[in-house]
């Protein structure tokens, strides 16, 4: 009889392997380490929603002051940023920034972004489909941001 050793998990999230197809590396990490570890990277992962809510709910535990980007040097790059802060400070800001979060005010950029979707799918409808994250999202979003941010890119 044959055995099978399965081999240890390796998850690296910023490997060009895991975006490809993550959902291998999801349930091994669900069935075999909910909890893990690489510390290679230096960084956990919780794979149950349990406990990300309970890691969540514990900032002094589980801060964000280090940062949650896990590409190196990025946090140092941009400076603070209300991500990577944890309470009483992260709240403060919240409250400061929550009116550009309301239903009317997001409502008011309905027809920004549906004239910018439309100008990032129109090629991809022209070419028959195409890479929808690399193709639509990704330079949707840096795109946006750049521009809440003052380049009118």
């Amino acid at each position: 009889m044959t055995s099978v050793t399965k081999l240890p998990i390796e998850y690296d999230p910023l490997s060009r392997n895991v975006p490809d197809d993550p959902y291998p590396y999801y349930h091994r990490l669900l069935d075999e380490a909910p909890v893990y570890h690489n510390p290679d990277l230096g960084i956990w992962a919780l794979s149950r929603y349990f406990d990300v809510q309970t890691a969540f709910r514990d900032w002094k535990t589980f801060s964000s002051a280090e940062g949650v980007n896990l590409e190196p040097g990025f946090t140092e790059l941009i400076g603070p940023e209300i991500l990577n802060m944890d309470p009483p400070r992260h709240d403060l800001l919240r409250r400061v920034v929550r009116h550009n979060f309301t239903r009317s005010t997001i409502g008011g950029y309905e027809n920004i972004v549906r004239s910018f979707a439309e100008e990032l799918l129109d090629p991809l409808i022209d070419a028959g489909g195409g890479d929808f994250a690399t193709d639509f999202s990704h330079p949707g979003t840096c795109a946006r941001y750049m521009q809440a941010n003052g380049d009118p890119t």
